[in-house]
């Protein structure tokens, strides 16, 4: 499942927006 996250967060350049919220971060990145 590790890989698959991380897989996903690299292709998404949207998760920068998240990145000033470390709240959404955490719960977007889980849920891919």
């Amino acid at each position: 499942m590790g890989e698959i996250v991380m897989g996903c967060l690299a292709p998404h350049p949207p998760h920068l927006v998240y990145a000033d919220n470390p709240e959404q971060n955490e719960p977007v990145s889980e849920g891919g």
